[in-house]
């Protein structure tokens, strides 16, 4: 804190630093004095929300004794860990100590922080953060004769900074010095001769100067400053995070050997050099004068700017990661962040489990009530529609906030995930009908759902904005998992019978189909007794549910994502009357496998049929037929020169017209205007 006033003070910025290191600090009188008089307070690496005394101590007192000065955060590194942590599991913070609807300004300090602000619902600045790091050398210092490996763990932090896995790597390693600035080595248990602990180092300079490569294993970083430093001594750096002129690891022993072995080979044979290009660019891109300038600069110009739009964003179905509604929600949450709206995320708590009736509506009304309070402080609130979301819809209504919900079908949806509520079947649809007519607008997500909206509820003018995919996730280029056949289709999601994974089970027994192409199924649900049965590791391999992120090298590596959905849920022996041809249908996965560059075969069905003929990225069959889902799989198969095409017709289409950052523009769109709106009436 200190070092960063004494910067800005430096380039002539004004700046009086308060360092709120305590409880009592955060209430002392005169810290609230110096406050109360700042035309501009920066919270640095302090974040709103703080599950910590000093953090909820500092949160009341600005509240009731705060200034009405600019309030902007400057995200600096675990400040944002913990942030994400409590986005993860959901801690319930008044709103008007939560970062998207709290603070005006938001200020990130390195690009990788910036991206993962965003993924928690608040837009930020990317103003690099200026390290007051040691001098860099005039002279890039000569490598030492014995190999000698420089890294950074303070004693309370070990596990944080890869402290296990450097002790591993010392063992592995005993001809090389490793040398550990930060602490003591009280975590070590029975460290090796070769591992020395230089306890707290004020002028690291010496330290890297006697290094031949700098370490840094870290769990979360900003940029690390000693990976800059390293590089600044042209040093070899190894680091955790992706930063250029660095070697990137992952943080574990067999990462960091396969990176060290060549490094310690090169220098016994005298070839390895110093690292002059990343010591030329570090010494431009992280020269700290400039930055304290353009941190200075941006400053200057907060009081003056109005926040981004604030937005209160509920959804009621609890999302586990992998299911097509967590992908929606964190996905356009994240756009909508990236374009400059700041999101708080009400969501229930208890994703991935089964809680009781009576502790899902508790939650329910937990989280309405949370909403509704902080809705003074929201532009806009965002619904994901949900028939017992009706209070929150009506408190709104109440505060003139405006409302957007958002419909991803039917009434009868909800009737399909909560079977009992058949018995109020008529108090459903009134809820989820008051609901649309009271919204200042509506968005969905196919053509149908927009004219069904109009013939159901009255709504004249729905929005459509339909599912998307990341499409830098989801890419041909996705490393494909081992243990894979060479040639094979792929059906990934939820195994639900609408969804149509009997007919692809039955369509591997057709004769129809290519006897060389095994179907390889990804997902859970209530059809996976069936697929179990089904599966015997040839011609059907069941990989069961799998990390989200090994599933597009899943989708790339296959000859056809397969959607075989059925017309209607009923069609497929559940209690729904979802009619496919009425609703339509836009499934993630269709523009996932797009994004990876593979031919879609599905149903020819409303939503999914038109996306697919104009983007002539695969084939249509009849719903529920065997023989014609066969015979596509069997022509995809037998013509690479035509798959290869549609598979690059469909990349194109969806990195040009379906990623969710387009998607996260247009439900931007619709925000401000109904923001604009609602302004101009006053």
């Amino acid at each position: 804190m200190q070092k960063l006033a004494a910067g800005l003070n430096d380039v002539g910025f004004e700046v009086d630093g308060v360092a709120i290191d305590s409880a009592r600090a955060a209430l002392n009188p005169t810290t609230w004095t110096r406050v109360r008089s700042a035309d501009l307070l920066v919270r640095v690496g302090f974040r709103p929300g703080a599950r910590t005394w000093r953090g909820r101590a500092f949160d009341v007192a600005l509240a009731l004794f705060g200034s009405r000065a600019t309030k902007a955060c400057y995200w600096i590194g675990t400040d944002v860990l913990h942030l994400t942590e409590d986005f993860v599991e959901g801690a319930p913070v008044a709103a008007w100590r939560t970062p998207a609807l709290g603070i005006d300004h938001h200020l990130a300090g390195s690009e990788p922080l910036q991206l993962e602000l965003a993924r928690n619902g608040v837009a930020s600045s990317l103003v690099g953060f200026p390290w007051r790091t040691v001098q860099a050398p005039d002279r890039l210092p000569p490598l030492p004769e014995q190999f000698t490996v420089l890294t950074y763990i303070p004693d309370s932090r070990a596990d944080f900074y890869g402290g296990a896995s450097v002790l591993a790597v010392a063992r592995q390693l005993p001809h090389v010095r490793f040398e550990v600035m930060g602490g003591e080595g009280t975590w070590a248990n029975n460290p090796p001769p070769n591992l020395h602990f230089l306890g707290w180092v004020d002028d690291p300079g010496n330290a890297y100067s006697r290094a031949t490569c700098v370490l840094r294993l870290v769990r979360h970083d900003s940029i690390g400053g000693t990976a800059v430093e390293g590089l600044l001594f042209g040093r070899t750096v190894l680091y955790s995070q992706h930063l250029e002129h660095t070697i990137h690891v992952s943080p574990d022993p067999d990462s960091v050997m396969q990176a060290l072995a060549p490094l310690v080979e090169a220098s016994e044979a005298g070839q390895l050099e110093l690292n002059g290009d990343g010591a030329q660019w570090a010494r431009i891109t992280f020269d700290p004068v400039k930055r304290f300038e353009h941190l200075a600069e941006h400053l200057t110009q907060l009081a003056d700017q109005r926040p981004g739009l604030r937005i209160s964003y509920l959804t009621l179905q609890a999302t586990t990661e992998g299911q097509a509604a967590h992908a929606h929600v964190h996905e356009i949450v994240r756009g909508l962040a990236d374009g400059g709206t700041s999101v708080r995320v009400l969501k229930p708590r208890y994703a991935g489990q089964t809680p009781s009736v009576a502790a899902r509506l508790a939650q329910f009304g937990q989280i309405q009530g949370r909403a509704v309070t902080g809705l003074r402080r929201s532009d806009a609130f965002y619904i994901r529609s949900h028939f017992a979301a009706l209070p929150a819809a009506l408190g709104a209504r109440l505060m003139r906030t405006p409302v957007v919900q958002e419909v991803n079908g039917p009434h009868d949806d909800a009737l399909v995930a909560w079977p009992a509520l058949q018995k109020v079947r008529s108090l459903v649809l009134k809820a989820d009908r008051v609901q649309m007519r009271l919204a200042d607008a509506v968005i969905t997500v196919t053509p149908q759902l927009v004219k069904w909206l109009k013939l159901d509820a009255g709504v004249d003018e729905g929005h459509l904005v339909s599912n998307g995919a990341d499409v830098d996730l989801f890419s041909p280029h996705a490393e494909r998992p081992q243990g894979l056949p060479e040639r094979y289709v792929v059906f990934f999601g939820a195994l639900a019978p609408w969804q149509g994974i009997e007919i692809a089970l039955k369509a591997t027994s057709s004769p129809h189909w290519p006897m060389d192409v095994a179907l390889v199924v990804v997902g859970d649900g209530q059809m996976r007794e069936s697929v179990e049965r089904r599966s015997d590791g040839q011609s059907v391999i069941y990989l069961g549910r799998r990390p989200y992120a090994d599933i597009p090298g899943i989708v790339a590596g296959s000859i056809a994502s397969l959607m075989p959905m059925a017309e209607s849920a009923q069609d497929s022996g559940q209690k729904s009357t979802r009619d496919h041809t009425v609703s339509g249908l836009a499934p993630l996965k269709m523009f996932e496998s797009m994004a990876c560059g593979v031919p879609v075969i599905a149903s020819d069905l409303p939503g999914m049929a038109e996306t697919i003929r104009r983007a002539d990225c695969g084939l249509l069959v009849e719903a529920g037929s065997v023989t014609a889902l066969a015979e596509a799989v069997r022509t995809i198969a037998g013509d690479p020169a035509l798959a290869a095409t549609m598979g690059a017709n469909g990349r194109n289409s969806a990195v040009m017209e379906h990623s969710w950052r387009s998607r996260a523009e247009d439900t931007a769109d619709v925000l401000r205007s109904v923001v604009a709106r609602r302004r101009r009436r006053g």
